[in-house]
């Protein structure tokens, strides 16, 4: 028998260790004298066996002892595909347009103000699901709505397609949530009754970039800053129950001045902190620095001191995979092109497929797959299982190495701050 790879011991508090196996999210909590044992038998796990036959049990139930480390590494392998491959949930975003009506100097978009969903391809949607609603394994659809700006023309394109989907899923016996990321400034009081009444789960990602001051540099209507309608907007959308995740883009410039954010969120007059949560995204034309990654640090940290959930996402151990790694996921453009990922540009290179009038998405090749997700390079990587780059940068990516360059004492913390997130408290 073998000590997993994937373990480590960490020393929590008044002699009390915890093994903590990242694999299988097991952890093991454990006195000194136990961890003493364990660290002098690394070599000679058999040992174990015979000198604390129940703990040695429990380590091999736990998976923090195993047969071999090439099986071991096999199995999360499996374990990954087998996650991404499911056909158990839809992950479907839709883009009714590629208009906004704002400009964000970082956008990566080229907006089109004649680009916007037509009848066609909506009933064409509907044709889809109709399809998706006959797979006996499905139990839910997680719909989104992006862009451009996905509430322009909201009455006429999102919100309808949202409440027939909301009532084919209800027919159907299957579970819907819905999201917008939206830049919030056109999600007033009508238009959040409306998502409200649909009685559908529902959240929104909507982003800012900085304070009031450098918030109204970047995101202006008509040369009138949309900080405080958005947060107006916030505010009734908590009193209506919704989820609202508040994405901080943030440079070497404005990181500091989230800290005014932050409490401005607070001072909400409807401010449930448990429907709020915050996270950290560098602008992607922002290249990361140590003293950035510290003050990053200190916004997290500040925003967790003021009882709001926080998550640090330039990291490769994100809460969850990203959507598009998963082979049931699609993003549906206004036009009918099939992509798998919004963070890149909607042009027809990028493209996976096409929708057609009978609902059938036709993809090109199976480039979108999940095994492509695992490259050789990814067998030795100590953050194999518990590792979030997306399958976007691995299809980009054109050498025999990593596309995120990650020394191993970023890999180290990153565990560590996994372990810190799921048992520490």
């Amino acid at each position: 028998m073998y000590w997993s790879k994937y373990n480590r011991i960490y020393n929590i508090d008044n002699g009390r260790y915890a093994i903590y196996n990242y694999a299988w999210d097991k952890t093991i909590f454990i006195v000194k004298e136990l961890a003493d044992i364990v660290l002098n038998n690394l070599n000679n796990i058999d040992a174990l066996s015979s000198i604390h036959p129940t703990f040695y049990n429990a380590l091999l139930s736990n998976g923090i002892i195993v047969e071999t480390l090439f099986d071991e590494i096999e199995k999360v392998k499996h374990n990954i595909i087998k996650s991404l491959s499911s056909d158990k949930v839809l992950r479907l975003t839709i883009n009714p347009t590629l208009d906004c009506n704002l400009r964000c100097w970082y956008c990566y978009e080229k907006h089109n103000n004649e680009a916007y969903m037509s009848e066609r391809t909506i009933k064409s949607i509907e044709s889809f699901i109709a399809l998706q609603l006959r797979n006996k394994n499905l139990k839910k659809i997680r719909l989104g709505f992006f862009g451009g700006e996905p509430l322009l023309t909201a009455n006429k394109r999102a919100i309808p397609i949202a409440k027939t989907i909301a009532e084919m899923c209800r027919i159907g016996n299957v579970a819907l949530s819905l999201h917008f990321t939206t830049n919030g400034s056109l999600l007033r009081p009508n238009l959040i009754d409306s998502i409200s009444e649909l009685n559908i789960p529902t959240s929104f990602q909507i982003a800012f970039d900085g304070n009031k001051i450098f918030h109204n540099k970047t995101k202006n209507w008509n040369g009138i800053g949309t900080y405080n309608i958005v947060l107006e907007n916030i505010n009734y959308a908590l009193s209506k129950h919704l989820k609202i995740n508040i994405r901080f883009n943030y440079t070497s410039d404005n990181i500091s001045s989230f800290k005014g954010l932050i409490d401005d969120i607070v001072k909400l007059q409807r401010t449930n902190k448990t429907l709020i949560e915050i996270s950290l995204q560098r602008i992607w034309q922002e290249k990361q620095t140590k003293k950035l990654f510290e003050k990053v640090q200190q916004i997290n940290d500040y925003a967790i001191s003021k009882g709001i959930k926080c998550a640090f996402e330039d990291s490769a151990c994100a809460k969850s995979y990203c959507y598009a790694d998963y082979d049931y996921s699609y993003v549906i453009n206004y036009n009918g092109d099939i992509f798998k990922c919004t963070a890149r540009d909607f042009n027809s290179s990028n493209k996976i497929g096409i929708i057609d009038d009978k609902g059938n998405i036709v993809l090109f090749d199976s480039s979108s797959k999940s095994e492509m997700r695992i490259k050789s390079y990814c067998a030795e990587c100590s953050l194999l299982p518990i590792c979030t780059i997306c399958s976007q940068k691995h299809r980009e990516n054109n050498t025999n190495k990593c596309p995120n360059i990650i020394s191993e004492e970023d890999k180290e913390n990153q565990i560590k701050m996994r372990f810190n997130e799921l048992f520490a408290n």
